[in-house]
Formats: C-alpha cells, structure tokens, sequence
C-alpha cells in the first residue's frame, strides 16, 4: 500500500505536494494531452531494484532430484532491449531463502561485459560467499499492470566438487510485483494509481493512470525534450500538465482546505479550490482563501516567474457579499476589504521571492517493499513552466531502515 504524506505545507502550494504525490498519472482518454510523466535515471533504477531483494526463485537440484529454493540477493543494470523495452539486468543467487538478508553490493557495472566463468571466481573467492552461488541473466518487464521479473541463463559454481552439485532454474521461476495501488486520501477517498514503465536506454519512464479500471493495453512515453546535460544532482525529470493538476484537484480533493500558517500570532488561512494555468517562464495558481470567521472571504492569485519559479506577485480581493446596500453591510465590506490588504502584505512579507521547489522539499510517499517500509523523498531542484505543464527536475531518494 502506498500513503500520502500528512504533513502540513504552507501556503497554497501544498497542492503541488498532493499533485507530486500521484504523479505519474492519467486522468483522461486523449492521453497526449492529459499525462503526467517522469523520466528517471539509472541510479535510481539500480537502487529501487535493490530495495526489492532478496527475491526468492525455484531451482532444482539434479542430483537430490528436489526442489531448492535460490535468492537473488544482489543485481545490477545493464542495458535495455530495443525490442520489447526489457530490462537487463545481471544478478547474484545465493541458495537458500535469504529472507530479509541485506548485504553489500558485489557485482559492478564491468560485470555486463565481463566472463560469467571469470566473474564466479571472484564472488566465490568473498569469505562470506556460500559453498555454491549462481550467475543469473535477469528480464526485467513491465506488461500491464505487473512487473516481472524473469530470470535466464544461469551460471553455477561451488567451492569444491565433493559433492557435486547441479543445481537449475524451474521453468516457471518467474516473479510478479502489481504496479496497481489505492492511495488513501485525508478526505477518505482511496484514490486508484495504475503505474506504468518502461525502459529507456540508462533510464526509465515512468506514468500513471488514475482510474477504476485501467486499459487492457498502455504504452508508456515521455515526451518532453530531456536536454543535453541534466541539472547538476537530479536524477529525474517530470513533466505535470496544467490540465491533469486541475483535474486531480476537482475530481479527487475538490472542497479540501489547505493551511497557511503565517506568524504565530495570526490565525490560520484556508485556501481551496486551487486551479492553475502557465505560460513560458510564468505560473499562475487562483483559489479562495479564507479564516475560522470567514470562510472563502477572498479570491487569491499567486504568480510564480522565472526560469527557476518564483513567487513575483501575489494578490487578494475580497468576494462580495449578498448583505443589501445599508451600513452594517458597508461595514462588513470595508472590513474584508482592510483584512484583504493586511492578510496580503503578511503573505507577501512571508513569501516574496520564495522558490517553488522549495516547498516541496520532503518524504513524499512510502512504498511497501518485501515488507519494509520504503520512504520516497523528492528535492525540487528547479521549477520550470510552459504554456501546457510544470516541469520539475528533481533528485528522488529511498531510504529504508
């Protein structure tokens, strides 16, 4: 089961949260206009793999003429099949269920190119190598919506031929991980997430589909234009259409208030109902805001600017009231219209200039991994905005006990 994070974030951004939450994902059936992407680099596939060992295969001991059990408990990434997006990956059996079992990286990128003969001998050679490890050729696909892990050819030695032993993979030695989860929302809701990947050279695409029930058939893609060089500590790039965000927003979490905690003296501000829109280099959230004594009191606009987005302008207005023409009703419009310019230089004074992905800095999810709870975290190192989508290049992180 994977859960969204309950922390509060300040401001009206804390939408951008609960969006990078589910993100990848597809809230339409025109999915080049309503998908939100990810592409994400090797290391984080090597590490997300590694996360998810040991994995327990069948194996077959000729000479007992009985079953076995083997453990992957170390793999490596090595390239992608043009054919069918398939995954390559070289691992490390250990006999046995090694339940639980962490150790320490052994094999190493040179290993895809090196001699399995060559390769054994020195993973053997480890002290705390068994009598007998396997070399594993490992098919890592996705079909939707599971993950399968596939092994190949394997590569057997053992430390000394007294007693033999011939030990093989069953034909159905096969893994399966569902990428279908529900997401518990703070307004009760369980929201569906059907991911989808695939392999793309040292990287993956990852997307999503928010829906009951998914398509039989689903290709995954990313079709923004990765450049040249990645930013400097990102490990992935995701691309969140202006369209999917209000869609989420309305659909899902329409109606959910979130908190603006400015001085500790002031009152907590509600904001709800946010919608956003963009241009290049330019960001534009609306939404109403509101305190304890007047709920949804004010319309507030947020610009975000730049190359790097940064709140430039920020605006409230108050929503007239249906109170007549006399003087209690003046009162109470000049009132909101004193509290609108001094909630507004608060919010300025506080935000001015503030980076968007600085607040988005966090554990955004966790994930249950071989029964361990895996914490994803997501540092927002820039925020991008086009006429269609709000780019984010962001270094992602697992962290595990």
């Amino acid at each position: 089961m994977t859960r969204l994070s309950n922390r509060s974030i300040p401001f009206s951004l804390s939408l951008w949260l609960i969006v990078f939450l589910l993100a990848p994902c597809i809230l339409a059936a025109e999915r080049e206009r309503h998908a939100i992407e990810a592409m994400v680099f090797h290391s984080f596939v090597n590490d997300l793999v590694a996360l998810m060992l040991p994995l327990v295969f069948m194996g077959v001991n000729s000479e007992a003429k009985s079953d076995i059990p083997l453990s992957l408990i170390d793999a490596v990434y090595c390239k992608t099949e043009d054919r069918g997006g398939v995954a390559k990956f070289l691992g490390l059996l250990y006999p046995g269920e090694s339940v639980g079992r962490r150790i320490a990286p052994m094999l190493r990128e040179d290993d895809c190119n090196g001699s399995p003969p060559t390769i054994l001998k020195r993973l053997i050679a480890s002290p705390d190598s068994p009598h007998w490890i396997g070399f594993v050729e490992l098919d890592v696909k996705w079909t939707p919506w599971q993950v399968q892990f596939i092994p190949g050819k394997l590569h057997a030695l053992a430390k000394s031929q007294h007693p033999k032993v011939d030990v093989h993979l069953s034909r159905d030695a096969i893994r399966v991980y569902p990428t279908s989860f529900k997401i518990p929302a703070d307004n009760g809701k369980l929201i569906p997430v059907h991911f989808a990947l695939a392999m793309a050279g040292k990287a993956f695409v990852l997307n999503g589909l928010v829906v009951e029930t998914p398509p039989a058939q689903y290709i995954p893609t990313f079709t923004e234009q990765v450049p040249e060089k990645l930013l400097a500590g990102a490990n992935a790039m995701i691309a969140i259409p202006h369209a999917v965000a209000n869609t989420i927003l309305t659909q899902y979490l329409a109606g959910a208030p979130y908190v603006i905690q400015l001085i500790p003296s002031a009152p907590a501000l509600m904001v709800k109902n946010p919608v956003m829109t963009g241009s290049r280099n330019k960001y534009l959230t609306t939404s109403l805001l509101g305190l304890k004594e007047y709920p949804d009191a004010f319309n507030m606009e947020a610009e975000w600017t730049g190359d790097d987005l940064r709140l430039g302008r920020l605006e409230l207005t108050p929503r007239r009231i249906a109170c007549g023409t006399d003087v209690v009703c003046q009162v109470k419009t000049a009132g909101l219209d004193a509290l609108a310019a001094s909630l507004t230089r608060l919010l300025r004074a506080q935000y001015k200039d503030i980076p968007l992905r600085s607040v988005i800095l966090q554990d955004v999810m966790s994930v249950k991994l071989n029964d361990r709870d895996v914490r994803v975290r997501a540092d927002v190192l820039r925020a991008e905005s086009t006429a269609t989508a709000l780019i984010l290049y962001t270094k992602l992180t697992l962290n595990a006990p």
